[in-house]
């Protein structure tokens, strides 16, 4: 009888240190925005802003840059910049977002959006979309990307 009381403790002190992290880990995951840097630093374009405003987005942050660092073979790191011309929101959702103009030319191809824009996914791996404002066509596309599995 008390070798069954000893049992019954040892589980439940397993149970609730088991309980116990489940909760604390819980608690310490990441907001999905919490990474997120928002930039004061607002576009000065009113067309731009027109039409992100009218399409329902809200905008939270400004233009800012991710410095980038590419070296091969361990020679001659070379910096660039990946430019976020801001970050906005809409219905729990999050997005950066960039503006083209008519001297940059994108190509709506699967390798021309891979090109362009995985670099920002592999970034904001939880953001809901990019959000591209094309100036020439005065329009909104939000891209997507989903990770498929590797095949062979």
């Amino acid at each position: 009888m008390l070798a069954d009381l000893w049992v019954m403790v040892l589980i439940l002190i397993g149970v609730s240190i088991w309980v116990y992290y489940g909760v604390r880990q819980y608690f310490k995951e990441p907001e999905p925005m919490e990474n997120v840097y928002l930039s004061d630093r607002f576009p000065q374009d009113d067309d731009v802003i027109a039409m992100i405003e009218q399409a329902g987005y809200e905008i939270i942050g400004g233009k800012y840059f991710v410095p980038l660092s590419f070296s091969v073979d361990h020679h001659g790191a070379e910096a660039n910049r990946l430019w976020i011309d801001m970050i906005v929101r809409r219905e729990g959702s999050w997005y950066p977002v960039r503006i083209i103009r008519e001297r940059m030319h994108i190509e709506w191809s699967a390798s021309g959006m891979r090109k362009h824009w995985s670099a920002y996914f592999a970034i904001y791996p939880d953001c809901d979309g990019i959000i591209i404002v094309d100036m020439v066509e005065q329009r909104l596309r939000v891209v997507r990307m989903e990770w498929g599995d590797p095949q062979t």
